[in-house]
């Protein structure tokens, strides 16, 4: 107890509470909260978009629900449908944006080093979308480095409407991408 009250003293002398930063830092804790609500409002979008997406195409049924495969009984086009789901991915990246392409975790890096921290607004919409065609559809692929690289989009588009600088930028893009993790 006497180490914390001499501790609140130090501090108080030293004007660390009260100070302008702690002004800066509360604000960008109140953003990075945002974010993080942001990812997770994401998350639960893109897996009830792949889980509809799977029984519109699979099932011809509208329902966000998964459901077990028959054992038996499947039509022979079935083998289509993943193709239809690459195909409209693919047009997806040619003409939306490349960095579609990949799983997410070295995009949402390479955004941080070589673009101080800003990602393209299109590429939080594009992202979660084409995985949840590519998913929804059949392709072997999980849905984490998507929910990942939206997650630091969304921190990074908060970043880039309020006046924040890269460092704060990249602190975002860091807190959504934990979220979305």
């Amino acid at each position: 107890m006497y180490f914390y009250k001499n501790y609140i003293c130090y501090m108080k002398t030293k004007n660390f509470i009260g100070s302008p930063g702690s002004y800066r830092l509360k604000y960008l804790s109140v953003l990075a909260a945002l974010a993080g609500l942001g990812a997770a409002i994401l998350a639960y979008l893109i897996y009830h978009f792949i889980g509809f997406l799977y029984n519109l195409f699979f099932y011809q049924r509208i329902g966000f629900e998964f459901i077990e495969p028959p054992k038996s009984g499947l039509p022979w086009w079935i083998i289509f449908i993943p193709i239809i789901g690459g195909l409209i991915c693919g047009l997806l990246a040619k003409y939306g944006a490349k960095q579609i392409i990949g799983n997410g975790i070295p995009e949402a890096m390479e955004a941080v080093w070589k673009n101080k921290s800003k990602v393209k607004l299109k590429i939080l919409f594009l992202k979660p979308i084409s995985a949840a065609i590519a998913i929804g559809t059949g392709a072997p692929f999980g849905v984490e480095g998507p929910i990942i690289q939206g997650g630091g989009a969304m921190g990074s588009a908060i970043g880039q409407w309020i006046s924040t600088t890269a460092t704060e930028r990249k602190v975002l893009l860091a807190c959504g991408a934990a979220a979305g993790m």
